[in-house]
């Protein structure tokens, strides 16, 4: 692995672990602060937490399709770019889910809402999935093909 790999490699793992951690930070500290009662009111708002059921169960799959699509999009660009437009695609992924996960905790925050903290729990676990992959930085050059067709190329054909 090259050495601007390892690097984009560390800064992806760095992103990873602050971002997972700072969020169950968050929502530990914001169930903490509710106290052992919490979602026992009357004062939950079941609008917004069918549109956070919604939003979470969109927002899942979305960020996770997003980030397939566009990665395979980009592993024939040369490696300088290709990096540079992962870390893009990565950190989009996570924005979405981080998105998701606000709106839950506001719901959570606002109006106490259980189903708020199962779809911030799920969301988290979704989480897991955008653990960075080495293998998925390196670029073989079987895999690449020539953006630009040359003389060479229509020869062998």
């Amino acid at each position: 692995m090259e050495n601007s790999q390892k690097k984009i490699q560390l800064r992806l793992m760095t992103f990873f672990w602050i971002n997972i951690l700072s969020v169950v930070f968050i929502f530990l500290a914001l169930l903490y602060s509710k106290g052992p009662n919490i979602g026992e009111s009357a004062g939950t708002n079941v609008t917004f937490e069918r549109y956070a059921i919604v939003f979470t169960m969109i927002g899942i799959p979305l960020a996770l399709k997003f980030f397939h699509s566009q990665h395979e999009k980009i592993r024939l660009l040369s490696l300088e770019q290709y990096l540079g437009k992962y870390m893009l695609i990565y950190s989009i992924r996570m924005a979405i889910l981080d998105a998701v996960i606000v709106l839950n905790m506001i719901g959570l925050y606002l109006f106490e809402s259980q189903n708020c903290i199962y779809m911030t729990v799920i969301t988290i676990f979704a989480l897991m999935f955008c653990y960075p992959n080495k293998n998925s930085l390196l670029i073989k050059e079987s895999e690449q093909e020539p953006l630009i067709e040359t003389e060479e190329n229509k020869n062998n054909e």
